[in-house]
């Protein structure tokens, strides 16, 4: 009996020294729970909104795709993404890609050539310039404006590409986001200390408008009457409304168009859920001197100047 006590005590000695010598880089076994613990515990919490969007990137208008043909010099080189949505691939001609991965691209040029060209092609792809996608940064952050999306669309890593907020603190991230053939918006919140902490990180989509709010202010959707001017401008953010402000006064106190702006496609954006509406508009025009394109500004507002690369 003394005999079996003292391997117990041995062994238990043994697991406790290896329990203590355990490094990083050794996993020891998990706690066996007792019957009904497990039920009692909470579920590992979700991210919010890995939401309403996919981590894939697809390529569109504007984007430039490079493709390497191992062998093939003249189907080699940089191709930029047409209106149709198409590249002009050398002399194998047009071949839409818009809409697509860049896997899936990869596939489709490689059964061009094995079905029309080459028996076993080597090809490459990557996209060597984003344009496509773009969201809005506006609010608290140091550079406000324009951020292409890439093949990393998540919230923090974008935000962090603006200088991060000019402010330091407890604030909102409001992101606006419309969905493509529906009138419905989208409002999701953010807490900012709880995305830096990694907590709350989201997959951003085209076309989000991204608003910050300043610690001790209001939050991200809420605030005095105000319009906003996001886009290819000069200095993008949020005006205070005044009476009788219009489309042109918002302009000019963002600056003015860029050089990259596609003025006369520009979209106004007016009231909320069901309410809310559309309307092109001729920026470019109106700042021409066409004064009868112009019109008077609601409270709310936002004005959202794209940007041209044709």
């Amino acid at each position: 009996m003394k005999a079996v006590f003292s391997t117990r005590i041995w062994l238990a000695a043994a697991l406790l020294a290896v329990a203590a010598c355990a490094g990083p880089g050794i996993e020891l076994p998990p706690e066996v729970p007792v019957d009904g613990e497990e039920a009692d515990r909470d579920p590992a919490p979700v991210p919010p909104a890995w939401f309403g969007g996919e981590s894939i990137y697809r390529v569109g208008v504007g984007d430039v795709l490079k493709v390497t043909v191992y062998g093939e010099p003249d189907l080699s080189g940089q191709f930029r993404i047409s209106p149709e949505g198409t590249i002009a691939w050398s002399w194998v001609g047009d071949v839409p890609v818009a809409g697509r991965s860049e896997t899936e691209i990869l596939e489709k040029l490689r059964a061009i050539l094995i079905r029309d060209y080459i028996r076993r092609p080597r090809v490459d792809l990557a996209i060597a310039e984003y344009h496509s996608q773009v969201v809005y940064f506006f609010g608290n952050v140091r550079n406000p404006g324009i951020r292409r999306l890439g093949d990393n669309r998540s919230l923090l890593a974008n935000f962090l590409q603006t200088g991060g907020p000019r402010i330091w603190g407890e604030s909102e991230i409001g992101i606006l986001r419309s969905q493509p053939g529906s009138d419905r918006q989208d409002q999701i919140t953010v807490n900012l200390q709880a995305l830096l902490g990694g907590e709350q990180d989201i997959f951003l989509q085209d076309q989000d408008i991204v608003t910050v709010s300043a610690p001790d202010g209001a939050g991200a959707f809420t605030g005095e009457e105000r319009v906003y001017v996001l886009g290819a401008v000069n200095s993008p953010g949020s005006f205070r409304w005044v009476e009788r402000m219009t489309a042109l006064d918002a302009l000019l106190a963002a600056g003015g168009l860029d050089e990259h702006a596609s003025g006369n496609r520009a979209r106004l954006v007016r009231g909320e859920g069901e309410e809310k509406t559309e309307t092109r508009v001729f920026l470019r025009d109106i700042v021409g001197g066409q004064r009868e394109k112009n019109f008077s500004l609601l409270p709310g507002d936002l004005l959202i100047v794209p940007e041209s690369w044709f």
